[in-house]
């Protein structure tokens, strides 16, 4: 699970302003990320069918700016060195 340690660190370096993890609705599922990984961030949850209407590949980022989608990850986040260096200065 890199891609939550790689959101702790967007949050904790200031790269982002924020960060809110969609999840689907399990209770019992939250808590052991919770437990194990230790999230820094929100955790919302969605019913199955509201989540998948955004995106049917986990995990996906979303990067948001001025209310609009810049960026879409599937799959692997990066660190937000390698995201701020190689894509967003392209």
């Amino acid at each position: 699970m890199n891609s939550i340690e790689n959101l702790k660190q967007y949050e904790n370096s200031s790269a982002v302003d924020k960060v809110v993890g969609l999840a689907v609705e399990d209770s019992i599922a939250e808590q052991n990320l919770k437990k194990n990984f230790t999230p820094n961030f929100e955790i919302k949850n969605f019913a199955p069918k509201t989540l998948f209407q955004l995106t049917k590949s986990f995990p996906t980022a979303f990067y948001i700016r001025n209310d609009s989608v810049i960026v879409k990850f599937s799959g692997e986040l990066p660190c937000s060195y390698v995201f701020f260096k190689t894509i967003l200065e392209q």
